[in-house]
């Protein structure tokens, strides 16, 4: 007889890039029955094993000798779309700021088949049915794809960073002010604009990474509610280290002990004053309409 598989419903964290999204993804991934996938947009570099950042995942295994990963290595033919257009070209990211949709949704992978094989092999693994896909990808062109084309149970949680920070993130890699600040505000604007368009309201949340990095417990409780998850708000570290991570992709501290979140000491500005505040208003036209996480909310 074969067995019958329930279609777990997908996590989607939408932002951009620096924002904490491995953290999230971590975080959400220690719940039960929960399948941290990491940034799955990069599951054909993965399966290619050509660029560096992408070569292994968490245990150490390229993607055809993982534990995870091998069954769905296999398919691999049958997964990659290969897309034409994709990501999304400039006039359909247009269009999403002015309209809050495209037309043009081109599609990377087979999403109905890769999670048909993660769920299977999930339950192959640990003996207990997978409820839950986080996908940390962030970005716009995997996003509409998913909701597009993915015939699963679509959930974004919107993680957005304080501008300021973001901007500093981006200096220390060399890309500029100005640049750091236009991709943040039209990123976060088009990914609201997007889902206040396409989704329900009760599939799209805005999560701050202040929140995630100082309300954590709080934080918690209340994706815990939203999202039906069982996430521990006595030992959600412990979790974190005990389960095992299959992720190809994301922030490199995903390969070190987690050991909690730490309060991240106060830095020297990177940017003058008047820069700052020139940062605070656009922060405050990017944040004009949207419904945060706040502890009003949870009451």
């Amino acid at each position: 007889m074969q067995q019958t598989i329930t279609r777990p419903k997908i996590i989607y964290i939408a932002g951009a890039g620096h924002s904490g999204s491995t953290l999230l993804d971590m975080l959400l991934g220690s719940s039960p029955r929960v399948m941290g996938g990491g940034e799955l947009y990069y599951l054909q570099e993965f399966f290619a094993n050509t660029a560096p950042d992408w070569k292994f995942d968490d245990s150490g295994s390229t993607a055809d000798q993982s534990l995870f990963w091998k069954v769905v290595f296999r398919e691999k033919d049958h997964l990659q779309k290969k897309a034409q257009g994709y990501p999304l070209s400039i006039t359909a990211r247009m269009q999403l700021l002015i309209q809050g949709k495209t037309t043009n949704v081109p599609e990377r992978y087979n999403d109905s088949l890769l999670f048909d094989l993660i769920s299977k092999e999930y339950k192959a693994l640990y003996n207990e049915p997978l409820e839950i896909i986080v996908d940390s990808s962030k970005n716009l062109s995997r996003l509409t794809d998913l909701v597009a084309n993915a015939d699963y149970e679509i959930h974004v949680l919107h993680l957005v960073r304080d501008l300021n920070g973001y901007v500093c993130s981006q200096k220390r890699k060399g890309r500029g002010v100005l640049a750091s600040a236009c991709l943040w505000f039209f990123t976060n604007l088009a990914i609201r604009r997007y889902c206040k368009h396409t989704l329900r309201r009760e599939q799209y949340n805005r999560v701050t990474f202040k929140e995630l990095t100082e309300s954590t417990d709080e934080l918690i409780s209340h994706l815990n509610s939203k999202l039906d998850l069982a996430i521990n708000t006595q030992n959600w570290v412990e979790q974190v280290q005990q389960k095992p991570s299959y992720r190809f992709a994301g922030n490199r501290m995903r390969k070190h002990e987690f050991a909690g979140i730490r309060s991240t000491p106060s830095r020297k500005p990177c940017v003058s004053r008047v820069t700052r505040y020139i940062l605070a208003i656009c922060a405050w036209c990017e944040s004009i309409g949207t419904t945060a996480i706040t502890h009003e909310q949870k009451q």
